[in-house]
């Protein structure tokens, strides 16, 4: 498990359902049921933009390669220090590209993760340094 942390921000993950819409047998009335669920696209991870981020982000791309190649999947982990679970999600991370940058101003990134499977509330995982 390989781990960055030094993120500005993360992203809401949570899956949206569909609702499809029915027509009740009187003919008036609508009822909706439950349809499918909708991951929501790549999600957005703000970042310091430093040589170490850009190494591990270039390690990540290789092992997700690799995986994939293998027929596995590489899984995140979103953590908050002051909550007792993480969430846990496959997802294919998106090569680094070139964002706004200000004089004066800190370099910064956006990393993108498109979500693979549903988001999954476990026990956050144990790190030993």
């Amino acid at each position: 498990m390989k781990i960055w942390s030094d993120l500005h921000s993360d992203v809401e993950l949570s899956e949206r359902t569909d609702a499809v819409q029915r027509t009740v047998s009187n003919g008036n009335d609508h009822t909706y049921v439950e349809g499918l669920k909708d991951l929501g696209g790549a999600l957005s991870f703000n970042a310091n933009l430093t040589d170490d981020l850009v190494d591990y982000w270039g390690d990540l791309l290789d092992a997700y390669d690799t995986a994939a190649e293998s027929g596995k999947a590489i899984w995140f982990a979103v953590v908050h220090p002051k909550l007792a679970n993480a969430v846990f999600f496959q997802g294919d991370p998106a090569s680094i590209g070139l964002n706004e940058a200000e004089v004066g101003g800190m370099a910064e990134t956006t990393l993108y993760i498109t979500p693979l499977s549903a988001p999954i509330t476990e026990a956050k995982p144990t790190v030993t340094t």
